[in-house]
Parts: C-alpha cells; structure tokens; sequence
C-alpha cells in the first residue's frame, strides 16, 4: 500500500506553531513543524533513516527521495548529530508496527549548525568545542 500523497509545505518557518513527538497523531500536521536531533548512525534502504529525539521522545524519522548514495555519502545527508527541523510532520505507521515520520519532499528539512540560535542548549556545540574541534581537523591535514 503507498501512503497518500501530500504537498510539500508552503509556508515560511516563522508562521509555523512548533510541536513535540508526543502531541503527533498519524496524520499529516500542516502548520507546524518539529525540531529534532539524530541520534544514531543512518540506514539506507528506500530512504534514509534514523532515530532522532526532540529532547523528551524518540522516533524514526524517514527521509524518501534523497540523493542516490553514489552522489551523496548517507551520512552527509543525516549523520548522527544532525539537528533539523521538519515542516508539517507526517506522521505515519512504518512496517514494524511503531510509528515514524516520513518526509517526502527535500525542501520539508531545514538543517541547523549546532550554534544555531534556535538549537535547544543542550545541543548546542560551543565556541570551545567548536575551535578544539578544527585544530583537530587542522592538524591532521599537516
């Protein structure tokens, strides 16, 4: 059975009501959107796939239509780590009896740098890790 088709979301982030994995029903939620953080490696099947919070609950978050795996590594697309966000969530019962949310359309993720103002402290990667973090890089290229 093929879920039922939808557009992508039209509207800016701004007129978007944010919501949490908990208040989702299986229904496609126009009008709103949720911020979510990787956290495990992606899988690649018919979409790439991971299990990614919201800072209280965890779900599969399903990516469909993305760049073929010889174009793009998977985990450029979705590496463990990612912060998004997904406009209008849909939310949709997956092959293994849990729920999950499908996005079907690339321009339904927005991709957050973790210093993003809108990433939940928590997440957020500061100034300190960030520099350690590119002196890391930098010495192992000399």
């Amino acid at each position: 059975m093929f879920p039922r088709a939808y557009t992508p979301c039209s509207s800016p982030l701004c007129e978007l009501t944010k919501v949490m994995i908990k208040d989702l029903l299986e229904t496609h939620h126009s009008g709103t959107y949720l911020l979510l953080r990787s956290i495990t490696p992606p899988d690649r099947m018919t979409a790439v796939m991971v299990i990614a919070e919201d800072k209280k609950d965890v779900l599969m978050l399903q990516l469909y239509y993305q760049v073929p795996e010889n174009k793009c590594a998977t985990e450029e697309i979705l590496g463990e780590g990612t912060i998004l966000i997904v406009k209008e969530p849909y939310l949709k019962l997956i092959v293994d009896g849990d729920y999950g949310v499908r996005v079907d359309h690339l321009s339904d993720v927005i991709y957050l740098p973790a210093h993003d103002k809108q990433t939940p402290n928590g997440w957020q990667v500061t100034e300190s890790q960030l520099c350690s973090c590119l002196e890391g890089q930098e010495q192992r290229l000399l």
